[in-house]
């Protein structure tokens, strides 16, 4: 399938756009995967939530409070009735 418009795009992604909608994904979260990574490598290594949450707002310049609330979103279980 030719992907040309909008359209086309979500009906080739259609489920998991609706699962993403039932969990209230924001899309502009992707741009903190990389940071989410980190923080869970570095949550894996035993080091205290603070000190990562310090160290990922100086490394990716995000401010702390950001980085509290993004890791909140992103750590959510998923709830799915499509999938």
């Amino acid at each position: 399938m030719t992907v040309e418009t909008i359209a086309d795009l979500l009906e080739l992604n259609e489920r998991y756009f609706y699962l993403l909608n039932e969990n209230g994904v924001r899309i502009e979260d992707v741009q903190y995967l990389d940071m989410y990574r980190d923080y869970k490598r570095l949550s894996a290594e035993g080091l205290k939530q603070t000190y990562i949450v310090a160290y990922l707002s100086e490394e990716y310049d995000i401010p702390e409070r950001t980085i509290y609330r993004v890791i909140a979103r992103l750590s959510k279980a998923v709830i799915s009735s499509t999938l």
